[in-house]
């Protein structure tokens, strides 16, 4: 084994000494020439089915990792009940003589073995399931009771708020009655004293216009009677002056009948 094993190692470490030196090539009819090489290239050009058909995902470590999705709206912490199973006891021999027997006159009948008597569960479940009802109804009138309750005292509270509200309101709108009131009087005795203001003031505007009316006309008169006066004065003067002017003419003429004279 030692020697066939040496042989082969030597055979191995010798091959690529043989392809090194030359290719040797086949003579033609033994059927061998370039059989590898089409096996080799038939093997290249065919294509896998799997390549074309599977579908091969992308290495999801070299994609980068999305950011987790933060939850929206409330969150609720569920804590899982623990449930044991109880296997409840099997009566085998109840189960067995559960039916109840038929009776039938004039043959012989078995004797019972077991008492036909009900189970005490079923009515232990039925208090149960009563004693629940009860305590369910109970809850609930309870329940209602404070919710009554509750709808009285918030009526309560709306109806002190209401009142006290308007109650204010009241109190403003009647202090603002007051206030008006007031003004309104003050503003009515201004109005009196201001139409006896005027009626004063137009009284003594008529009887100052009169009076200037009595002075214009008496000073008119004597305006008048200096004008009369003057004119009577200048008409004598009109005469005097006449008369010498005459006077002067008859001189005259006395002269110059004397100058002719000589």
């Amino acid at each position: 084994m030692n020697t066939f094993t040496n042989i082969k190692k030597h055979n191995i470490h010798c091959q690529p000494d043989v392809h090194m030196m030359g290719h040797i090539e086949r003579t033609q009819g033994d059927g061998m020439e370039n059989a590898t090489v089409d096996k080799i290239e038939i093997r290249q050009n065919r294509s896998r089915l799997g390549d074309t058909l599977i579908y091969h995902p992308t290495n999801l470590k070299q994609l980068g990792s999305t950011a987790p999705v933060t939850p929206i709206g409330t969150i609720v912490n569920l804590v899982p009940k623990n449930i044991s199973n109880i296997k409840q006891e099997k009566h085998i021999l109840h189960s067995l003589k559960s039916k109840e027997p038929k009776f039938i006159p004039y043959e012989p009948y078995k004797a019972a073995v077991n008492p036909i008597v009900p189970f005490e569960k079923k009515k232990k479940l039925f208090k149960k399931k009563s004693s629940l009802n009860a305590t369910v109804a109970q809850i609930a009138a309870l329940k209602i009771q404070d919710n009554d309750t509750m709808l009285k005292d918030y009526m309560k509270e709306d109806k002190e708020k209401t009142e006290d509200e308007w109650n204010n309101e009241k109190r403003t709108y009647e202090s603002e009655i007051r206030k008006l009131k007031e003004e309104n009087g003050q503003l009515e005795t201004q109005l009196k004293f201001q139409a006896q203001v005027n009626g004063e003031l137009k009284n003594l505007l008529v009887a100052a216009v009169g009076e200037d009316l009595e002075t214009r006309v008496h000073l008119l008169t004597e305006d008048k009677l200096q004008l009369a006066r003057a004119l009577l004065n200048s008409a004598k003067h009109l005469s005097t002056h006449q008369e010498q002017i005459e006077w002067l003419a008859g001189q005259c003429e006395v002269w110059r009948s004397k100058f002719l004279a000589i």
